[in-house]
């Protein structure tokens, strides 16, 4: 995770969460418009997350996968 989190965190988690399921609870909460920001956003969150190599410096995962 990223350095400012670990330097206040107890503990990391991370929700592990298909794309495709995550996208649908989305729309189901927000409606179909957001539909290509959020896609926009995931792709950003997927590339800042492996960047930063936040899911393999996690204390646990929670996998619904």
């Amino acid at each position: 995770p990223q350095r400012v989190v670990l330097e206040r965190a107890t503990m990391t988690i991370w929700p592990d969460i298909d794309r495709l399921t995550g996208l649908e609870r989305v729309l189901q909460r927000d409606g179909i418009a957001i539909r290509d920001h959020m896609q926009l956003w995931q792709a950003r969150e997927q590339a800042h997350f492996l960047a930063d190599a936040t899911r393999e410096n996690v204390d646990f995962i929670l996998s619904t996968i």
